[in-house]
């Protein structure tokens, strides 16, 4: 290990730091984030729940925090710093995500890959995943990913026994009760078996070698499906998964669902980082091909399917790396000519616990640093209280004087027609309110997600008879609402804009305008 340390500490430094910097504000650009808070909150307060609190046009329907143990773990954190300050689950998210990244760069280290070499393939992957980067339960399914996949590899390698793979169902447990991309770590897992069995049906190179080792891996396969049912909500967990999974409106809204922009940097990452990885397996025979090593080419076409897919790829492309590296024409070429960047050696597994945790001493003790500096409110760049800030050109916090003025003006809460994305802002700055949309589709459904989107579509193209029509019609069916939270200068607010007679201004900035139902 001790080969290891400076690369490693350093790779894990540097992402942090990069991450740290660059997330400080865009990290919170999702408004899942905001309800997430909300809801641990409202468990630890008062416990479980599974009617909608928040909205007044679903108030009381069925709905279940689904990622219950994220929510609560995020509004522990939340709360080390207080209301309306993010830093320590900036810290956390910042830490969790360059943790990953630094440890799988000691399985490409360990192939034998220069360290510059090392850094660069991990810049790579943290381009190609940075557009889903948001503070949000969301984080444990990279997590997640890539313990399966390291256990895979390491399986189908040889270095570890299937037996080993027991290990999978506790993972799933925690995974399941976080987020609901565990439904892609039970995936890759089958297709894992699926391959290994039929490798070994066909005579290859297989981790399967009789009849006892596919009854093992179905057993193990079926413990992790069966612990996903082992929440306060049984059935309804994994039932929830399965709603937003087939629900066709998302593309419509959510941009993480949509397939990949070739003309964003981010996608751009996303397809060099995966024609990298294709042209280092194509260097290799056919007939030495392992599965572990085709499941990242499999969400690579998922990531370009969807954008939200895109982590999954990144981890699963450097497990992948790591291990089939060495059997590439490329490494090949490199040995001969005694190149430094790449020096295969024996990869040590008697490592102490002690020996393999050292070069994460300096960042823990950074991390610890820069937690107890947040705790006692000191204010400094980077590692301080007030780092994390939300971007003022996304979110309407120059209004919340206004917002949060008005919000308790009704005893049963004040309801406000809001954007699809200020939903869940509205929850967390001013739960006086009870908000007309938030980002939670499942509770809306597919239907009324599409009518939403259609009727902004009509407003902007001009097809109703007057801009009072679509709140006429959801007034009419949800009854009415007093006020409105609207983007400036987008459809709604030019809507509402001419209807001085029914709405008035109570403040615009230039992110958004706050208006007011006049009274008769």
């Amino acid at each position: 290990m001790k080969r290891y340390l400076g690369p490693i500490t350093c790779i894990f430094l540097g992402v942090w730091l990069v991450l740290m910097i660059g997330g400080r504000s865009r990290f919170f650009q999702d408004p899942g984030t905001f309800w997430h808070i909300s809801v641990g909150n409202r468990i630890i307060d008062t416990g479980f729940f599974d009617t909608d609190p928040y909205t007044f046009t679903f108030a009381g329907k069925p709905w279940i925090p689904h990622q219950w143990l994220g929510e609560c773990t995020m509004a522990v954190l939340h709360r080390i710093d207080g209301f309306d300050r993010f830093d320590t689950l900036l810290l956390a998210t910042c830490t969790l995500l360059a943790g990953v990244y630094a440890g799988l760069s000691v399985r490409l280290l360990r192939c034998g890959l220069h360290p510059s070499v090392v850094a660069v393939v991990i810049a790579f992957a943290v381009a190609a995943s940075s557009g889903h980067f948001h503070v949000r339960p969301h984080l444990a399914t990279i997590v997640g990913m890539a313990v399966f996949m390291v256990y895979i590899t390491d399986v189908e390698n040889g270095r570890i026994s299937i037996n080993r793979l027991l290990w999978l169902i506790p993972v799933t447990w925690l995974w399941a009760n976080i987020h609901g991309g565990v439904l892609g770590g039970l995936a890759t897992f089958a297709l894992a078996i699926a391959g290994w069995t039929a490798n070994w049906l066909v005579g290859r190179d297989s981790p399967v070698t009789a009849r006892k080792d596919v009854g093992r891996l179905i057993v193990i396969w079926l413990g992790c499906v069966a612990v996903c049912f082992a929440n306060p909500y049984f059935y309804r967990l994994p039932y929830a998964w399965l709603e937003i999974y087939e629900m066709k409106s998302l593309p419509l809204i959510i941009k993480e669902h949509l397939l990949l922009d070739v003309t964003d940097w981010t996608g751009q990452s996303v397809i060099a980082f995966g024609v990298l990885y294709g042209l280092l397996l194509i260097t290799i025979p056919v007939r030495q091909w392992r599965v572990g090593w085709l499941l990242p080419m499999i969400w690579f076409g998922l990531a370009c399917m969807r954008v939200r897919h895109a982590p999954l790829f990144a981890v699963a492309g450097l497990v992948g790396i790591a291990d089939l590296f060495p059997s590439t024409r490329i490494a090949t070429a490199l040995l001969k000519r005694k190149s430094d960047l790449f020096t295969p050696g024996t990869i040590d597994d008697s490592a102490s616990i002690r020996e393999s945790a050292r070069p994460f001493a300096l960042p823990a003790g950074l991390i610890v640093l820069a937690l107890l500096l947040q705790a006692f409110g000191l204010m400094l760049p980077l590692v301080g209280r007030g780092w994390a800030q939300l971007d003022p050109k996304i979110w309407p916090v120059e209004l919340l004087p206004e917002i949060r003025e008005h919000q308790n003006d009704r005893t049963n809460g004040t309801r406000i027609f809001c954007e699809y994305s200020y939903g869940g802002f509205l929850i967390y700055h001013a739960p006086g309110y009870r908000v007309f949309i938030d980002d939670r589709c499942e509770l809306f459904g597919d239907d009324f997600l599409v009518k939403f989107e259609q009727a902004k579509a009509k407003l902007v193209l001009g097809i109703y008879a007057s801009p009072a029509e679509p709140f006429a019609e959801w007034q009419a069916e949800y009854g009415s609402f007093d006020f409105a939270l609207v983007e400036t200068n987008k459809a709604f607010d030019e809507a509402l804009s001419e209807l001085p007679q029914a709405w008035e201004v109570v403040r615009q900035t230039d992110t958004a305008t706050l208006y007011r139902k006049r009274v008769r």
